[in-house]
């Protein structure tokens, strides 16, 4: 389910300090997220996370543990609903991190990318803004 949220406040979870500075819409989300991040030297690892919120250009996700400012990374955004077969593949940096209760809530800025569908991703979330609260 998405709903249009201007200033979300997700089950009382920790929110980012500069949550009332936001200029853009964002959606309460059911996206299923998948974190690459770059390993030292070990690989990369992946998180699964829970995304809790989008916008055209970020998401908001809470993983297991904290990630560093700064660090970029290659983010797979599927959604249960018909035509979206395939993950959508973004590059994300992350901007901010908060740890709370064993978990780190981040919040992680899109980048216009060749190599990335942020095209496809910017289209769907404006066509998520169109449609009814229960999406």
């Amino acid at each position: 389910m998405m709903t249009h949220q201007n200033s979300p406040q997700p089950h009382g979870q920790v929110t980012s300090p500069s949550e009332e500075l936001r200029a853009e819409s964002r959606l309460a989300s059911r996206l299923d997220v998948f974190l690459s991040v770059p390993g030292d030297g070990a690989g990369e690892q992946i998180l699964i996370t829970r995304c809790l919120d989008v916008s055209a250009n970020g998401l908001r996700v809470l993983v297991d543990h904290t990630l560093t400012p700064g660090t970029i990374l290659q983010a797979g955004v599927r959604h249960r609903s018909p035509g979206f077969d395939n993950p959508l593949i973004l590059i994300a940096e992350v901007m901010w991190a908060q740890e709370s209760h064993g978990e780190a809530l981040l919040g992680l800025r899109l980048f216009e990318s060749e190599d990335s569908h942020i095209g496809q991703w910017k289209q769907a979330v404006a066509s998520w803004l169109m449609l009814p609260d229960d999406v």
